[in-house]
């Protein structure tokens, strides 16, 4: 009777073990979800830019209904480009191939795009100023649509040199931090809509919504920057120890760090003091307010190169420093 019981669990075993041979590695059940996500991430991104392309469509015929339609592009702006980022990593492991390069660098444009579309639709305006801020989104549409097709082939490449178990965890991380994250951007958004519908043709719109459309902006501008730092760069960081609130206090931490954490902490406080005196009601921008824009987007551009510099350029440019990191962390 034993003999014939150790027999059957020798059997029940050998089937557990060919039922587990059939099914698919974990790592492979996280990629193909990330397709199916990266698909739905990559029609949510097209909101801004369908936004602006219906401007500039409806312009000759409407020209108040035309402008609504491109301050609601860059009310939705930062959604927009949150969902085009998250759709670059849905298919990581083929970033070898010219397709995923193709469509990596379609996503850069498109974020460019974000930009570029509701910025033709204000610099045909006939507003002197509405007219300067046209071309002023434009430029910066023409730069990240240059700039972002490169950063993102390289984001994804570097990702895609992570180990299986590695870039698994960094991909769920990833695309369950969306539902979190895209709402309160949703929330900001839909804020700023309430005053861009109702407003008239009297005079421009960004005299009757430059609040609160700018103070949303700077919100959902710091909340896409704290998601990229938490779940496109952190994975890449693997020799960075994680830090302490002890170690942020006594400021135990390496000079670009230091950097990023202030340049980070100062962007913050002009983004939620400008939160602060948000109108929902609308009325123009005063000079204070003006003065805070200026200030956040000066410590956003600084933060973004400094990011840039620690995560692209420098292992390029040092590779001995990087090199040293990582046997430092093994």
């Amino acid at each position: 009777q034993e003999k014939t019981n150790k027999l059957q669990a020798r059997e029940i075993q050998a089937i557990k073990g060919q039922l587990n041979a059939l099914k698919p590695p974990v790592a492979e059940l996280v990629f193909g979800w990330a397709k199916r996500w990266r698909m739905l991430m990559g029609l949510l991104g097209l909101v801004g830019p369908g936004l602006g392309f219906g401007a500039i469509l409806i312009k000759s015929k409407d020209a108040l209904i035309a402008s609504k339609m491109a301050w609601a592009a860059l009310s939705f702006l930062v959604f927009t480009n949150t969902c085009l980022v998250a759709a670059v990593f849905g298919n990581v492991r083929n970033i070898g191939t010219r397709g995923e390069k193709a469509l990596v660098s379609l996503c850069g444009l498109l974020v460019g795009a974000a930009f570029y579309l509701p910025g033709y639709t204000f610099a045909g305006s006939e507003d002197e100023h509405t007219t300067y801020w046209g071309w002023l989104v434009m430029g910066l549409g023409a730069f990240f649509s240059f700039i972002m097709p490169p950063i993102a082939c390289k984001g994804v490449s570097m990702w895609s040199q992570l180990e299986d178990h590695e870039l698994s965890i960094a991909v769920i991380r990833l695309f369950k931090s969306l539902p979190s994250a895209l709402p309160p951007m949703v929330y900001l958004a839909v804020a700023s809509m309430r005053c861009i519908v109702g407003a008239d043709d009297e005079s421009p719109l960004y005299q009757q919504c430059g609040n609160p459309i700018v103070p949303s902006l700077a919100v959902n501008v710091l909340l896409i920057v704290v998601w990229t730092l938490s779940y496109i760069i952190a994975p890449l960081m693997k020799e960075t120890k994680a830090k302490t609130w002890v170690d942020i206090m006594a400021l135990r931490m390496g000079k670009i760090e230091a950097v990023e954490f202030n340049l980070l902490g100062l962007m913050s406080t002009f983004a939620w003091m400008l939160f602060a005196t948000t109108n929902e009601d609308g009325e123009p921008m005063n000079l204070f307010m003006y003065s805070l824009t200026w200030l956040f987007l000066y410590f956003f551009f600084s933060l973004a190169f400094v990011v840039i510099f620690d995560v692209v350029i420098k292992p390029i440019l040092f590779p001995s420093s990087a090199t040293a990191s990582d046997d430092g962390a093994d």
